[in-house]
Order: structure tokens, then sequence, then C-alpha cells
């Protein structure tokens, strides 16, 4: 089969099975296996495929179409410009999720060195490893209940050349800290229990539910995690937290309720509250 033959069989399949952007994704998919860029697809159209390219490209985009994720299908992805090796088990983290990053990054550089940092459910490592780029603190903690996903995290900082900066524990709680930090970081599971079943496919039947279900109301962890930060933060200190569109007022409250003052909600480049940050 002709790469652009390929491409146009690619896209059908893709669009059938009701994936969002069926054009990009075959394009990904198809540049993923070649070793290409995505434009340079265009270059050969009428390049014939070995039986090999042809076999994978079909297998990938025949799972796409089952609506298995496509960042596990292909096993990495990018965030904040740095790469990331993802796996299912794992939560794939969001390109909102930049939002936040980029958040602590730009509040973190006006504070007062050495910067301590606690990134709650690190999940792939994204947050941690980024903010050990960007922000270079002197010391981070990064935590996750998943031993896979801190296994994940620590192979990630390895591939980024920040090991020896961050620290990674398996854990939910944070009852053995000894120090303190001047800058809590976390995108915790907030969908309502309930609303689960509610997902696209992607999200709902592959990823961790543990890094979805934030419990009835969606704010168990992080109303969890928020009692017992106070005594662990500096004055002065900052706490970002990803939420739902929905929840910015009751995260607000728990702030608040958790000493916290300065409280801010930040949206989405969609316009939906989704970061709230306050300081101590």
């Amino acid at each position: 089969m002709t790469l652009s033959a390929l491409l146009g069989t690619a896209r059908k399949s893709l669009r059938a099975a009701g994936v969002a952007n069926p054009d990009v994704e075959a394009e990904t998919i198809i540049s993923h296996v070649l070793g290409l860029k995505r434009s340079e697809i265009y270059l050969d159209p009428d390049r014939v495929l070995t039986g090999p390219e042809e076999g994978r490209i079909l297998e990938i985009v025949g799972r796409r179409a089952g609506r298995f994720p496509l960042q596990y299908l292909l096993g990495r992805i990018e965030f904040m410009g740095l790469p990331f090796e993802i796996k299912q088990g794992v939560f794939i983290p969001r390109p909102e999720t930049e939002i936040l990053v980029e958040t602590v990054i730009g509040r973190g550089r006006r504070l007062p060195a050495p910067l301590a940092v606690l990134d709650i459910a690190t999940g792939s490592g994204a947050i941690a490893i980024s903010l050990a780029k960007y922000l270079k603190p002197e010391w981070m903690l990064a935590t996750d209940i998943s031993p896979e996903a801190i296994e994940l995290a620590r192979e990630n900082a390895r591939a980024n050349d920040v090991e020896t900066r961050i620290a990674f524990v398996v854990g939910d709680r944070l009852g053995f800290l000894k120090r303190r930090f001047n800058i809590v970081v976390c995108n915790p599971p907030y969908i309502a229990a309930d609303e689960i079943d509610e997902l696209q496919p992607e999200v709902r039947d592959f990823e961790p539910r543990l890094a979805l279900d934030g419990g009835p109301d969606g704010l168990r962890f992080i109303a969890g995690v928020l009692t017992e930060i106070p005594s662990i933060l500096d004055v002065g200190s900052i706490v970002a937290f990803e939420i739902g569109s929905h929840q910015a007022a009751s995260v607000v409250a728990l702030f608040e309720g958790a000493g916290l003052g300065k409280i801010e909600i930040l949206k989405d480049l969609a316009g939906r509250d989704r970061i709230v940050i306050g300081v101590k």
C-alpha cells in the first residue's frame, strides 16, 4: 500500500470509530511508525510501505479505533516541551495541566531561596520533572500511591536528567514528612464517582480509576490533602491545585479552611475554572 492510500485508510477507520481528531491522529500514528515529522509524510505520497511498516500502522490504527488511548499506544507524550514515557496504568498528563506548572514556575520565582517543592499524586512525574527543569528548586519530593507510577516517574526523571534533584516516595499521606515546603502542587483525582461512566471511552475504560475518582463529590482527595498540609508549610508558601471546572467555590472554601489566603481561581484556555492557588 502507498503512504497516501494508507493515510486515507487510517483516517476513514478512525473517523468511523468516533475518534475526535481522526486526520491528526492518522498522521501522528504514521509519522511515529516511520520516524518522520507529520509534515514529512506528504513529501513522498507514492512511497510503497514495507509489510512490517504497513502491518504496524494498521495494528495501531485498529487499536485506536477501539478507543485505546493514543498516548499509551505510542508510549510517549510531550509535556512542557519535555519528553515523557507513558504506559497503561499511569494517568496521562493533559495539556491544561501545563497551566498549573507555568503558574507555579512564575509564582515560585518570586519566592526567596531555598525552594522546597512537594508534588502530590505525581503520576508520570510530568509536573515534578517540569518544575525541576524550569524552576530549579533546591529540593523536591514527589509522591504517589501507585508504585507503578513512581517507577515510571523515576524513569522519566532519568531521561530528563533530573533524577538527582527529586525524591520519589510511594504513599498518599503526608504525616511522615519532617520538613517544610514553600511550594505544594497537586493534580488530584477530582472526578465525581458517578460521573466517571460519562467520560470518553479512552479515559473511562483505560486510564487508572484511582487517578480519576475523587469520591461522591470529586473533592475527597483534595479535602484530605488540605487537612494535612498546613503543618508542612512555611509562611508565604504557595499551594496550587488543578480542579474540576465546577469545583472552584468548594475548593476555595477548603483552601480557606486550611488557613490559606490570597486565593485565586485561574481558567484554562477554554475559559473553564482549572486552577486554585493560595498562600499561607
